[in-house]
């Protein structure tokens, strides 16, 4: 390679990182052009009440959230002047746009480990676009802290289902003791998640849709090893390997959930405040709406195509199906909930998804491309 072709390549490669860190960082660029804006319904008092502090028998913030506010605003004492107040709503809401680049930085890395780079760049273009970031993502609110939590869940069911092969195949022992204590650190993460919002009960869900999911595929597949080999070719221990862990995360994460709500709480859930919605999940107008829900329609398509042939080979529990199931119980749960609330949280699987369509999308347009040239 000559000197001109690798300085060439070079610049490319940074080019290529610095395009990334920028969608990386849109949807907290996004949050941040409109943190001046005039304060929404109830956020100057929900500020108020983490300034002043809140008597241990009036508690009607999370400690979650309390805790995101309260970093922004240490030491501060409550101005009576409505300037004052308003400076001080614009330092508050800098937690809120970190909390926001958090969420955007995980949503990559949990896209980035079921499906590459570019669908992680796309979902997060995406979740820029979304009305929960991109209108009012400046918004102080405890599902932030929520969506930070749940979307660490998730990462860490992922990281804890597919170890390196080269630890897992040496060390089998080594390897199962990591995945066990990354399965805890989920369980933690999904108990933080349903402190922050409570109302975010459907993460409990996801080990047992994984799990679910898994026993559905390795059911096929003892199936087909039964009528070969008979009841003794059963391959049982690779089953048990496979599915005792998410039992026992879901079993785990409930019971740590009960122990931090019952610990940090001292009123009942019931007496919290409810965060007013802040817009709507997909945006209003027409084009913007038809958009983003066909790509998150066909990102949803290409990932149940994907989940399903690699089930239907009994491969081992993949990022695939953690993300799967993390996506349709959020956003069933999104379409079927009777109570209005906050979309923030939900945000993060529809963009997942229209980022995972998105991607399909641009690969049809490849292919057809190159066949229209022969």
């Amino acid at each position: 390679m000559t000197p001109s072709a690798a300085s060439a390549g070079k610049s490319l490669r940074v080019a290529a990182l610095c395009c990334s860190v920028l969608v990386l960082l849109l949807p907290a660029l996004a949050a941040l052009t409109a943190i001046g804006d005039d304060a929404a319904p109830g956020e100057l008092s929900r500020l108020e009440r983490v300034v002043r502090g809140q008597p241990p028998g009036q508690q009607v913030d999370s400690n979650g959230a309390q805790l995101l506010f309260g970093a922004a605003v240490l030491g501060e004492r409550w101005p009576t002047d409505a300037r004052a107040q308003r400076a001080l709503l614009v330092r508050a809401r800098t937690a809120q746009v970190v909390g926001v680049a958090c969420m955007a930085l995980l949503l990559y890395v949990v896209v980035a480990l079921a499906g590459g780079r570019i669908q992680a760049l796309l979902s997060c273009a995406a979740f820029a676009l979304l009305p929960p970031v991109g209108e009012v993502g400046f918004v102080l609110r405890g599902e932030t802290v929520g969506g930070v939590f749940t979307l660490l869940s998730v990462a860490f069911m992922q990281a804890g289902a597919n170890p390196p092969p080269a630890l897992r195949g040496r060390r089998p022992r080594h390897s199962a003791a990591i995945a066990c204590g990354l399965f805890l650190c989920a369980a933690t993460a999904i108990a933080l998640g349903c402190e922050a919002v409570p109302s975010l009960g459907e993460s409990l869900l996801v080990p047992g849709v994984v799990l679910l999911t898994a026993a559905a595929g390795l059911a096929l597949r003892g199936r087909r090893a039964w009528r070969r080999r008979g009841l003794m070719g059963l391959p049982i221990r690779a089953i048990n390997r496979r599915l005792i862990p998410w039992t026992a995360l879901g079993f785990v994460a409930p019971a740590v959930a009960l122990f931090v709500i019952t610990r940090s709480y001292t009123v009942s859930v019931d007496a919290l405040e409810v965060t007013t919605p802040q817009g709507s999940l997909l945006p209003a107008s027409g084009f913007g709406y038809a958009g983003l829900a066909s790509l998150t329609a066909a990102g949803a398509l290409a990932l149940t195509f994907r989940v399903g042939a690699r089930s239907g080979r009994g491969a081992r529990i993949s990022s695939d199906l953690i993300l799967f199931s993390y996506c349709a119980v959020f956003l069933l749960a999104a379409f079927t909930d009777e109570v209005p609330r906050d979309p923030l949280p939900l945000a993060p699987a529809a963009a997942a998804l229209a980022g995972i369509g998105a991607h399909a999308l641009l690969v049809a347009m490849s292919g057809l491309r190159v066949r229209l040239r022969r």
